[in-house]
């Protein structure tokens, strides 16, 4: 029997890609399909066979190409993350074929590649933080990082140049150029959504103070914190170092309980691009 954490898990996973989907959706039949551009991964590749083939729906076209790819993972990666990816596939696929998305009225193709690239970046974005995806790519490049340690980015950004090539070469450079647009700003998108809502500080306090500053960080702001060995490289006194990580809003509060502490005490703050573990971060395992 399922536990009430497990359902609720579960839901929430479902709510979520069903969510996106639906926004990554309207993004591309509203914007992308009207303007004729393409995009990057399989769904460039369905919109590419859309083109040429005009009668056969989109939703189709990704729906088979998929199959490979769902095997591929299902026998190879997490079959968790293979099975909410698969009901995410199933979700862009219903939902491009079924949903009558009216075309955004956007006439300037910079500005539609923008907003195109806004709105399937988000799309995209909010499904990447749950343990799925909307299929393509996606399995392939964890397999492929699984197995032969392929960075994801690198697998996508060989594929994606690719298709653009196609692009260019099957239908106009224009049309290629203002997908490359599309594909960045969806990504930078994407990515500020992923790590947008988990901006993160990791700190390094140096103090003569460093206990006292410790215990009001987790008595205060409730953070673990961890202590170091160091040593003066001038002094060569021996230092106990503290490494935490924070919140961005948290920052403030931090800075004022060290130099409240120690107003000679040295901070560094440092940006992190992830955290994962504890209370700050889940892994998304594939």
């Amino acid at each position: 029997m399922l536990k009430k954490s497990q359902v609720k898990y579960f839901v929430e996973n479902i709510l979520i890609i069903a969510l996106g989907g639906f926004i990554y959706v309207v993004g591309v039949e509203g914007i992308l399909v009207p303007h004729r551009f393409l995009n990057g991964g399989l769904v460039g590749i369905s919109l590419i066979i859309k083109y040429l083939f005009p009668a056969l729906g989109l939703g189709v076209i990704y729906a088979l190409l998929n199959i490979p790819l769902f095997i591929l993972g299902w026998f190879n990666i997490s079959r968790r993350f293979v099975l909410f990816t698969g009901f995410g596939i199933a979700v862009f696929s219903v939902l491009a074929d079924l949903l009558d998305v009216q075309a955004l009225p956007v006439t300037d193709p910079m500005l539609a590649v923008i907003l195109a690239g806004i709105i399937c970046g988000f799309g995209g974005g909010i499904v990447f933080r749950t343990a799925g995806s909307l299929g393509g790519l996606d399995i392939l490049t964890a397999y492929l990082y699984n197995r032969f340690d392929l960075r994801q980015g690198f697998t996508s950004f060989l594929v994606n140049m690719v298709i653009l090539s196609a692009g260019a070469l099957l239908f106009n450079l224009e049309m290629a150029l203002y997908t490359f647009v599309f594909v960045f700003i969806q990504s930078r998108v994407t990515d500020a959504v992923i790590t947008g809502f988990n901006r993160r500080k990791s700190i390094i306090v140096i103090s003569d103070r460093s206990r006292e500053i410790g215990d009001s960080i987790m008595n205060d702001l409730g953070r673990g914190v961890t202590f170091l060995e160091g040593w003066g490289g001038h002094s060569g006194q021996e230092k106990r170092v503290i490494f935490s990580v924070i919140t961005l809003l948290e920052l403030g509060r931090l800075k004022s309980i060290v130099f409240t502490a120690d107003p000679e005490a040295f901070l560094v703050v440092n940006d992190t691009l992830d955290v994962v573990g504890s209370t700050l971060g889940q892994r998304k395992l594939y």
